[in-house]
């Protein structure tokens, strides 16, 4: 009997910062940030019916710290783009105020037709050294998760009515006014994500409150990459807690953020992990290439499908 799946829909990461070199072994190795390369990638999204294109939200990453500004960028995407869902992934609530997250965001929605999908994180520990850098506190990660929830209150208020007032701990609004709304109704997708950590609840992957907010507030939850059994246990306990929040688990659209490397046969392949080794020989021994083995897309066009139709098959339905 053949399996049905739901229509699955595929997400491009544009490679926004340069990578040659850096220490974080899953992106794009670029050698400098280049727009006319970014713009060929754009344009290449939209031509091969990608459902989306996502900007990730930094002020310094990768190779001599330099990255473009992720609103700027996206407002670039949508300006090149006629079709292409538009999305941040893991914006910062620690770098701009709710209110304004959701004017800009109000804003985007408009100018673009209807494009946006808003990836909202409370601050992962990733970013504190950047955070502070730009003068922006990096609390505790209570108080940002408390933070975080104050935003997320305040976003969707200001998207399906005005005006509005909120009083809370860390932020507030007086009669603020949110003209014009954003076209899509109810309001843009509003996704939460926890990481693809082997600890499924730590100092720096706060999963568990993670998707407690993601079941009363998101439309939709994202694992950033995992094997297939720490994704299954995620998706467990994103069901439990739908459940003791009275939400529809059905309702949650559910992604992962992952990497492929892909090559027609197994011996091309074999030759790519190889310069890849060499380039990155402390990342990418033995165990590092089992490691990715378990938690990327890693193979020939027949393995990679496989491997995506195992992700289906526990109901993810979007791939980043």
């Amino acid at each position: 009997m053949r399996t049905e799946y739901p229509l699955l829909q595929f997400g491009f990461c544009l490679p926004i910062f340069a990578g040659s070199g850096d220490v974080h072994p899953r992106t794009p190795l670029i050698e400098r940030v280049s727009a006319s390369q970014i713009e060929s990638s754009i344009l290449a999204a939209e031509a091969l019916n990608f459902s989306s294109v996502w900007v990730v939200d930094h002020l310094m990453l990768g190779r001599e710290q330099s990255i473009l500004e992720g609103w700027t960028t996206m407002c670039w995407v949508a300006g090149l783009t006629k079709r292409i869902k538009i999305g941040s992934i893991h914006l910062s609530n620690i770098l701009r105020p709710p209110s304004m997250i959701a004017k800009i965001a109000s804003t985007f929605d408009v100018i673009s037709g209807g494009r946006l999908e808003l990836f909202l994180e409370a601050g992962h520990r990733g970013i504190e050294g950047e955070s502070q850098a730009y003068g922006f506190n990096f609390d505790e990660e209570a108080k940002r998760l408390e933070a975080f929830e104050e935003s997320l209150t305040i976003i969707k208020m200001m998207w399906t009515g005005n005006p509005i007032t909120f009083t809370g701990k860390y932020h507030s609004v007086k009669n603020v006014v949110n003209q014009p709304l954003p076209i899509q109704v109810p309001h843009p997708p509003l996704w939460i994500g926890t990481l693809g950590s082997d600890e499924f609840s730590s100092k720096s992957a706060p999963n568990g409150q993670l998707l407690e907010l993601t079941a009363k507030y998101a439309d939709g939850w994202n694992n950033t990459p995992a094997s297939i059994e720490h994704c299954r246990k995620m998706l467990q306990a994103l069901k439990k807690v739908c459940i003791k929040n009275d939400r529809d688990y059905s309702t949650v659209r559910k992604s992962l953020e992952t990497q492929i490397l892909i090559s027609p046969t197994n011996e091309d392949l074999d030759q790519l992990k190889n310069k890849i080794s060499k380039a990155n020989p402390t990342i990418y021994n033995a165990a590092g290439w089992e490691r990715a083995e378990n938690e990327f897309l890693i193979g020939d066009p027949e393995t990679i499908s496989h491997r995506i139709l195992e992700y289906a098959a526990l109901g993810i339905d979007h791939f980043q």
